[in-house]
């Protein structure tokens, strides 16, 4: 930005923007959700997982939702209605 930077300032924050997440179609059921959940996972386990959640992801692994994620969401969810 130059010297133009200097002139900028802060107007508000956000809290941190929670992880890139993975949505599975709704028809299956909770078996075949808990099979695939349990697949994605784990893909850091194998040499070509590894490799494909790097250079896909940017990522070492996948990770599952957490309580903390689950909250983050639910106020960006507020915070984009204002």
């Amino acid at each position: 930005m130059g010297d133009a930077g200097a002139s900028l300032r802060v107007l508000d924050a956000t809290d941190p923007i929670p992880p890139d997440g993975m949505v599975l179609a709704a028809p299956l059921d909770g078996w075949e959700q808990a099979k695939v959940r349990d697949a994605l996972l784990n893909l850091h386990a194998r040499s070509a997982g590894a490799e494909a959640i790097r250079d896909l992801l940017h990522a070492e692994r996948l990770a599952p939702v957490t309580d903390e994620v689950v909250q983050l969401m639910a106020r960006l969810k507020r915070y984009a209605r204002v």
